[in-house]
């Protein structure tokens, strides 16, 4: 996945694109049941930064949380595996939220001794918020570490507070959200009809509609 797709689905740091690997179909044996969960915090870097002023009123201490289920198990003959995951966080910046639905399934049936079928599928729903870039006039952290508002760090306690109760309500005002709706399935035929004839069939098909609201 490449581009803007994979930044959609996996965030920032799949800007360069990702692989995905789709493998489970299940085990055979005892059906399993699994949960996980993860919580943690999220913060920003000020490494960067021209002016630490401007993480004093951009940032802040976000949430992410995740949830997931699964199920999966069979016999020797049919495996079978489903899963589902939400997820969310509210970043460490101002005004971009993410919200993230995912489930997946897979199934594999040996039909008779010379065909072997498989499947997989899944759908993922992506909403998320984001600000302006710094090509817009009103992208708070573009004017902010551009200068648009002078030397931040030469502005007293009180112009740092009007300034900061100036930028935030901009920020406040920005309603620029996206959805992501994607749904993906595979379908395999293998043939084994004796030592020397053998085959394979694949079928699929990957679906993505994007929406933008500004």
């Amino acid at each position: 996945v490449k581009g803007g797709a994979a930044t959609t689905l996996f965030g920032a740091d799949a800007a360069n694109g990702v692989i995905q690997i789709f493998t489970k179909k299940g085990t055979a044996g005892q059906n399993r049941v699994n949960f996980e969960t993860q919580l943690g915090a999220i913060t920003g870097t000020r490494d960067y930064l021209k002016y630490e002023e401007t993480g004093d009123i951009l940032f802040r201490r976000g949430f992410t949380q995740s949830y997931s289920v699964g199920i999966d198990g069979g016999r020797e003959d049919v495996t079978y595996s489903v899963s589902g995951n939400v997820s969310s966080d509210n970043g460490f910046r101002l005004a971009n939220n993410q919200k993230r639905y995912n489930f997946r399934a897979g199934f594999s049936a040996k039909v008779n001794d010379w065909l072997k079928y498989s499947s997989s599928g899944s759908f993922v729903s992506t909403e998320f918020s984001r600000d302006y870039n710094a090509n817009n006039s009103f992208s708070s952290f573009g004017n902010l570490e551009g200068g648009a508002y002078g030397d931040l760090s030469e502005l007293d306690e009180q112009g740092f507070n009007d300034l900061k109760e100036e930028v935030r309500n901009y920020v406040a005002l920005t309603d620029i959200t996206e959805t992501v709706k994607r749904f993906q399935n595979s379908l395999g035929f293998e043939f084994n009809v004796n030592d020397k004839v053998s085959g394979r069939m694949n079928l699929g098909i990957d679906s993505r509609v994007s929406k933008q609201q500004d």
